[in-house]
């Protein structure tokens, strides 16, 4: 009886379970083999998938196939001058130039701002220097070239200056006028005037004159002018002294100047018109009167 009640207790100790011990040891096996089973999961699958971690790649064209549709590239817009200083710079260049003036506040300006930055993009224009100056920028240049109202264009070509907004056919035909010139930009010196002091033939050429880097004076005289004729001799010991051959000195007849006159405010003759100076200088000047004015140009 002894041994079958051992054999009993020990039959039945087999089928009650594991001990504590060992259950903790399967538990802990349990949890290893499902970690290295997940790791294994993620290698796998970034070994699928290749194009998960690696950046495209563009396929070479087929042989014989259409060619790579290539960009255009990116059209030349009119430049925003950063100062009044690179406006000069265009215009006294031989490269014929444009300066759009313009003030924030000014409708004319803003309805006019994408008719010139699309001509500025134009094949047809690309010899020429397209740029805008906010007038907050060029108060001197303004001044200077009597500028009283917005958008004004000024030039190194024509008239030089250009008041008002323009339609899209306007604006071209002022365009083309730089097209039109021999070798572009202004007139060459020899076209100005044959001497000191003499007669220039167009307006044109008077104002590529007082666009010009180097001090310069322009005698507007008129026909029957009384005081014209008094302040004739002057201008001419003035000019052929010797004394002033740094200053361009020309002279142009009042029926021919109209444009220079307008932009100017001219309202008598003899009047003189300088890039240095007062700007304007209105009627008859002794000698040494107008020395003084010439005096007052400066060297540069």
């Amino acid at each position: 009886m002894s041994d079958w009640s051992s054999c009993m207790s020990s039959r039945s100790g087999l089928s009650g379970g594991a001990s504590p011990r060992t259950k903790k040891g399967l538990l802990i096996a349990a949890g290893v083999l499902f970690a290295v089973g997940v790791v294994l999961l993620i290698v796998l699958l970034a070994v699928k998938s290749p194009a998960a971690t690696t950046p495209d790649v563009v396929a070479p064209p087929v042989v014989g196939g259409a060619a790579p549709r290539r960009r255009a590239p990116k059209a030349r817009a009119s430049i925003e001058a950063q100062s009044e200083q690179e406006a000069r710079a265009a215009l006294a260049g031989d490269t014929p130039s444009i300066v759009f003036l313009y003030a924030d506040w000014c409708g004319h300006c803003k309805r006019m701002a994408p008719i010139y930055d699309m001509l500025a993009q134009s094949p047809e224009y690309s010899n020429i220097n397209m740029i805008k100056l906010n007038h907050t920028k060029g108060t001197a240049l303004a001044k200077e070239k009597g500028i009283n109202g917005f958008p004004t264009f000024l030039t190194n070509w024509g008239e030089g200056k250009y008041v008002g907004a323009m339609p899209e056919p306007k604006m071209k035909t002022v365009l083309d006028l730089a097209k039109a010139k021999r070798g572009g930009g202004r007139p060459a010196a020899s076209r100005v005037a044959t001497q000191q002091g003499g007669r220039v033939a167009s307006v044109q050429d008077a104002q590529a004159v007082l666009n010009g880097t180097s001090p310069s004076i322009v005698f507007i005289s008129s026909a029957g002018c009384g005081f014209c004729t008094k302040m004739q001799p002057v201008w001419d010991q003035a000019a052929k002294g010797g004394k002033f051959n740094h200053i361009k000195m020309v002279q142009i007849d009042a029926k021919d100047a109209g444009p220079l006159i307008q932009a100017h405010g001219v309202k008598g003759f003899p009047t003189m018109v300088s890039n240095r100076g007062e700007k304007v200088y209105v009627g008859y000047k002794p000698a040494e009167k107008f020395e003084e004015v010439l005096v007052s140009l400066g060297s540069n």
